[in-house]
């Protein structure tokens, strides 16, 4: 199951209540899941964007998927996975990868800091579709000395559609292949054809949310920034994990 970032959850039309009550979440089989500290429970959703790219080099446009990784307690983007994929085990795998290990970009994303979270979680809380339960991301969990949380209630998304709803209004809104309407069928805000690339808007995300998301201050967080409380709030420095060692688990 993923977010459709034009609409509710997919499959749900009604209003989802605020599941992030002061730094706990709400369990179907828990009553609650203490986020204590950074990097204690993370969060992973994914979400179709409202914004058709210029797919494989072809004349082919498609909405893409965005995995997304949040550290629960901060609200900090952790790490993200950008696909015309949709959700399954090995997009979950290398958003995981992405948010594990410290993170290094070119002049190109145009960065005025770096995107320094990093580590490894004790939780990582998902809905309960299918590829979260799979083999393949449980040894992954073994390896890395953590645990999937599948049975999380709906609620919980409201957090995760607040974010993906900022993405929206913030970054993608204002380029010109934006989605505005479903309804009756697929409207592309203004007139500019020149479609951006995966690649592309991979750059715009990746400076959108160091730059700005986590850089803000979040209506939940009044004093610090999203990476303020991120910092502030690890027990002690991440462990940085083996590269080479992890990717034989990602890769197989």
């Amino acid at each position: 199951m993923f977010f459709d970032s034009n609409r509710n959850r997919e499959g749900t039309q009604e209003n989802i209540g605020d599941g992030w009550q002061g730094q706990n979440l709400q369990a179907s089989h828990r009553e609650t899941l203490d986020s204590l500290y950074s990097n204690y429970v993370w969060q992973c959703d994914h979400f179709q964007l409202n914004i058709m790219l210029a797919a494989h080099n072809t004349k082919l446009f498609a909405r893409p998927y965005l995995t997304k990784i949040t550290d629960v307690y901060s609200r900090c983007i952790m790490g993200i996975h950008l696909s015309f994929d949709a959700p399954n085990c090995q997009v979950v795998a290398l958003a995981l990868r992405h948010a594990i290990f410290p993170k290094q970009y070119g002049k190109e994303y145009a960065l005025h800091y770096q995107w320094q979270t990093f580590g490894v979680p004790k939780f990582i809380v998902t809905d309960s579709s299918k590829h979260f339960k799979t083999k393949y991301l449980k040894q992954i969990a073994k390896k890395l000395d953590f645990e999937w949380i599948n049975s999380f209630s709906a609620m919980n998304s409201a957090t995760e559609e607040r974010s993906i709803l900022a993405i929206n209004s913030e970054l993608l809104s204002n380029l010109p292949e934006y989605c505005v309407s479903y309804s009756a069928g697929t409207h592309i805000k203004g007139e500019n054809k020149s479609y951006l690339t995966l690649q592309e808007l991979h750059l715009l995300l990746v400076n959108y949310i160091v730059n700005n998301y986590n850089q803000k201050v979040d209506n939940f967080i009044q004093n610090q920034t999203r990476f303020q409380r991120w910092e502030t709030g690890l027990l002690a420095s991440p462990n940085i994990v083996n590269e080479e060692d992890l990717n034989i688990y990602i890769n197989n």
